[in-house]
């Protein structure tokens, strides 16, 4: 009875033991992403812009109101951006975006526009990443929902972003005309950074079409550039 009796306790202990790795294998953490899909109208930003692929678009012509001449290659990208760790360690969360790129063949211009999805809603990001023109990386951002603005830059000593104390101001403009185009949704947002500190060629003013993506900018000495989309 009594060997009967430490035999049944034995199991109950390897019992316990079982019980408790199964629970910590319960409670290991297994990575996991989550992915904010672009709200709708937002996900159909830019789809007028032609898609990177191996196979490189035609560039735009471009031509400024002094008489100057240039050509922008760009493509739309559809992608993720990392935006943070969600409350449990195990899992990161991750917005879908749509970038298009503008770069000028002659003049050095390089412009990023795109629509984020942030855990509080879309916001529209536009980014100076010109060399020797203007603030470096400087970048704009509005959030559609609430009508908040802000302009950032890189401090590259430190390798941080920095807030800049003047915001950029955003107009919605419907039916804008533009070169020989009328564009049903345009947004102009402004560059304080570039319009404070930036040469006399930065650009200061970005005119952003929904389908599109950048359609015209203005630089600090009111020359202003038209693409002909």
């Amino acid at each position: 009875m009594g060997a009967l009796l430490t035999l049944r306790r034995g199991w109950a202990a390897v019992a316990l033991a079982a019980t408790g790795l199964l629970a910590g294998c319960e409670t290991e953490c297994v990575p996991r992403q989550r992915v904010l899909a672009l709200e709708a109208p937002y996900n159909q930003f830019f789809n007028r812009a032609p898609a990177c692929t191996y196979t490189t678009a035609p560039p735009v012509a471009a031509s400024s109101s002094t008489g100057l001449t240039d050509s922008f290659s760009g493509c739309l990208n559809v992608s993720q951006s990392y935006l943070e760790a969600s409350t449990s360690a195990c899992e990161t969360v991750s917005g879908e975006l749509r970038s298009t790129y503008a770069f000028a063949s002659l003049y050095g211009y390089s412009f990023v526009a795109q629509v984020e999805q942030l855990p509080d809603g879309p916001q529209l990001l536009v980014r100076d990443q010109s060399p020797g023109t203007g603030v470096p990386y400087a970048t704009l951002t509005y959030r559609f929902a609430t009508g908040q603005a802000q302009a950032t830059y890189l401090d590259a000593s430190a390798n941080i972003t920095v807030p800049f104390a003047q915001a950029p101001a955003v107009t919605e403009l419907r039916n804008f005309q533009s070169g020989t185009r009328t564009y049903a949704q345009v947004w102009r947002i402004t560059n304080p950074l570039n319009a404070a500190q930036g040469r006399v060629t930065a650009a200061t003013v970005f005119y952003i079409d929904r389908d599109y993506g950048l359609i015209r900018f203005e630089q600090r000495d009111g020359t202003s550039w038209t693409l002909a989309l």
